[in-house]
């Protein structure tokens, strides 16, 4: 009889232990599965994120490269036809200064338009200078006031006519845009557009007017009539 209780005893102090056993192994079964569903949801979420991403900006481009054969006869060449001689006056001739300033050499003598005087080769008024085939000496021929009225002794030069070839004119072209939706009523879009003209370079640069002798085909910029 006393064995048979002690037996009992012992049995009844396992049994708790056994159940508890099997509940903490339940309750890690679940702590692991919660874990899992946390880790997919993460996932989700980071899914979610990176589409409201792109949804609100976008990135495009394209690159475009050409080759041209052009060929023209009899052809003359104006050197700037958008030619503000006001500009011209009133910026290089308004002083012996501003005149040294933008290439001017007015000479020892200190007086503009004497025999001493002379272009600087390279500045704004030398390239000019030489794009016209004006020297120093040419100016009071053309006005004796101020400011000069140019046209008159440049319509009285016959333009020259030539042939102009270029067998082959590679040209790159490349853009990018860029699209975002900034806010439920707002979008934003622009667009960058740079060009290349390849080998396109000469002694003088004209673009614009007088004082734009600085664009050269073989920087990056908008393409000419060519």
């Amino acid at each position: 009889m006393k064995r048979f209780t002690a037996l009992f005893a012992a049995l009844a102090l396992l049994v708790p232990g056994a159940a508890l056993a099997d509940a903490v192994g339940d309750l890690q079964k679940k702590v692991d599965k919660l874990y899992e569903e946390i880790d997919y949801l993460q996932e989700q979420i980071d899914k979610n994120t990176l589409h409201s991403a792109t949804d609100r900006i976008s990135f495009y481009g394209d690159m475009r490269v050409k080759g041209d054969t052009l060929h023209y006869q009899n052809s003359t060449w104006n050197p700037a036809v958008n030619f503000n001689f006001d500009s011209l006056a009133a910026q290089v001739f308004a002083s012996p200064a501003a005149m040294a300033a933008w290439g001017y050499d007015i000479g020892a003598d200190l007086t503009p338009m004497t025999a001493d005087d002379a272009f600087v080769t390279g500045s704004p008024l030398g390239n000019f200078a030489g794009a016209y085939g004006i020297t120093p000496a040419m100016l009071p021929s053309f006005s004796g006031v101020m400011p000069f009225p140019l046209i008159p002794g440049m319509m009285g030069v016959k333009p020259a006519k030539s042939d102009i070839n270029n067998d082959i004119l590679y040209t790159t072209r490349l853009r990018l845009g860029m699209k975002a939706k900034v806010a439920k009523n707002v979008d934003f879009a622009g667009r960058l557009t740079m060009y290349k003209n390849w080998g396109d370079s000469t002694g003088v640069k004209v673009f614009d007017s007088w004082d734009s002798f600085t664009m050269d085909g073989t920087d990056g910029g908008n393409t000419t009539g060519d």
